[in-house]
């Protein structure tokens, strides 16, 4: 895949899922804090994956005009890494 995106889980009153949800009265024994921790694990893995880094790396290198891209996506991930 090219790209990935991790998110936390809101289930909706009314869902399919959230009937199961309260059917078996809860769906993980993980905390908010634990999913959105392992969200962020995800995240690190997927995109800091050597041939991804390289991926990127090619593309900005081709292409000098997406160097402002570079540098914002630089900045979403300086954001996400200190959260």
């Amino acid at each position: 895949p090219a790209v990935a995106k991790f998110y936390k889980l809101d289930i909706l009153e009314g869902s399919e899922l959230y009937n199961r949800a309260r059917q078996n009265m809860k769906i993980t024994d993980l905390t908010d804090n634990e999913i959105r921790k392992f969200c962020k694990i995800a995240w690190k893995k997927f995109y800091f994956r050597p041939g991804k880094v390289f991926e990127f790396m090619r593309i900005y290198l081709k292409n000098p005009s997406m160097f402002k891209i570079a540098l914002r996506h630089l900045n979403i991930v300086s954001t996400f890494m200190g959260k």
